[in-house]
């Protein structure tokens, strides 16, 4: 989850995402879109909202249902039906809300018409061979994104705490954006840096912000400053 210089990787954040109390998944083997409840408590009038966009960044397909989430349960708020002359790669957005709007969950998939198979003859028991990999390679083709960033620096109690406001102004998915903390423009990375979420992916005029925090004492005489690359993503 974390490297030699206590950087958080991808794992870190696929896993904090995996642990959420209240989390909204994709199922592979029915194409169910899944809300599972990690707590003990019930929530009701939950809006699931999924939306699906091929690799052009054109919207193929949307669905919401409201739910009510039973304690330690889960729920299949509805199924993705199969939809004719989908782009080999394609990205599937997933959403909860609140009674009041807040964001409770999200998720993001990157899928593939091409299924992975699975070579079941040579299975071990630590391991199964795959035969065929799902098709990714259209993600090459994704064009280049600009997004629009705005940052502001404050404290949090005795953090100093980064907010950066990400909007893709484009028409196609901006595709796993990177942020860092550094201590100047073109400077090291101020380590441990502690962010909401990270490696993250916008649809066309999708917006979010998301926050960073540190230690003073990690970074001192820093003018700190953010830092934001990705796939298909252009720095100016």
């Amino acid at each position: 989850l974390y490297d030699y210089y206590l950087e958080p990787g991808t794992g870190y954040y696929g896993t904090k995402k995996s642990l959420e109390p209240i989390h909204v998944q994709y199922s592979f083997d029915d194409r169910s879109i899944v809300v599972v409840n990690s707590t003990l408590n019930q929530s009701s009038g939950l809006n699931v909202r999924a939306t699906l966009v091929d690799i052009a960044g054109i919207q193929r397909w949307s669905n919401s249902a409201s739910i009510d989430l039973p304690p330690d349960g889960v729920v299949r708020a509805f199924t993705i039906p199969d939809l004719a002359n989908l782009s080999k790669t394609y990205f599937l957005s997933l959403m909860i809300e609140d009674k009041t709007g807040a964001i409770v969950s999200r998720n993001f998939y990157w899928l593939s018409t091409v299924e992975d198979v699975l070579d079941w003859t040579k299975r071990q028991w630590y391991i199964t061979p795959t035969q065929v990999h799902g098709d990714f390679t259209e993600l090459a083709s994704l064009p280049p994104v600009t997004l629009d960033v705005k940052t502001a620096f404050d404290h949090d109690g005795p953090d100093n705490r980064a907010l950066v406001t990400l909007k893709n102004p484009g028409h196609s998915p901006a595709f796993f954006i990177r942020l860092r903390v550094l201590k100047h423009p073109d400077g090291e990375q101020i380590l441990p840096s502690m962010w909401s979420d990270n490696y993250v992916s916008l649809l066309p005029g999708e917006t979010r912000t998301l926050t960073a925090r540190w230690r003073p004492e990690d970074a001192p005489g820093a003018t700190p400053t953010i830092a934001v690359d990705g796939w298909n993503i252009v720095v100016e």
